[in-house]
C-alpha cells in the first residue's frame, strides 16, 4: 500500500518546519539520559549558538582530511551475510524515543487552516495544495508503471 502526503507549503513554512524538526532533534538528545539533559539545560542558549556557529563553519569551509581513517568493519553473522539488508539482529535495532506526532500534526494543521490555503468554499484544492496534488499523481502513476503494477 502506498500513501502519499501532499503539502502546499510556502518557503517560509518549510523553513519553520525544518527549524521545528531541529528543535525536536535536540529534545530527543536530551531524552538519552538524565546527565545529557542536565548538561543541555546548563548550557542553555550557549548550545544553540555553538551549533549555529558549527553549521556556518561547515558550510563555508568544508574540512578535507588528507588521511582517511580506515575503520574496521564489524563482523557479520552468517544470517546477516546471507540475508543482507532483509535481516537486522535484535542487538542492532535502535530503540528511539517516541515523539508525540499527533501534537505536531495538529499544530501544523492549525497553522495551515489559519491561513486558509488548503481548500476553497467548494472543497476543491487551491493554490499550492492544488499544484502539489497535481504533481503527486504523476509520481504515483510512474511508480506503478515502473513496478509493473495494475494501472487503471
Amino acid at each position: 500500500m502506498i500513501n502519499y502526503r501532499v503539502y502546499g507549503w510556502t518557503d517560509e513554512q518549510v523553513a519553520k518546519y525544518k527549524k521545528m524538526k531541529e528543535k525536536e532533534t535536540l529534545m530527543l538528545f536530551g531524552n538519552v539520559s538524565a546527565s545529557v539533559q542536565e548538561a543541555m539545560s546548563a548550557l542553555g542558549d550557549d548550545l544553540t549558538i555553538y551549533l549555529e556557529q558549527a553549521r556556518s563553519q561547515r558550510t563555508r569551509n568544508p574540512v578535507i582530511d588528507e588521511k582517511k581513517e580506515v575503520k574496521a568493519k564489524p563482523k557479520k553473522s552468517i544470517t546477516e551475510k546471507l540475508l543482507g539488508d532483509f535481516y537486522t539482529p535484535s542487538h542492532k535495532k535502535s530503540k528511539e524515543p517516541k515523539v508525540d506526532k499527533k501534537m505536531v500534526q495538529k499544530e501544523m494543521a492549525d497553522a495551515i487552516k489559519a491561513k486558509g490555503m488548503l481548500f476553497n468554499s467548494k472543497g476543491e484544492p487551491q493554490g499550492l495544495t492544488k499544484y502539489a496534488m497535481s504533481m503527486c499523481w504523476p509520481a504515483y502513476h510512474n511508480f506503478k508503471k515502473s513496478q509493473r503494477l495494475i494501472t487503471w
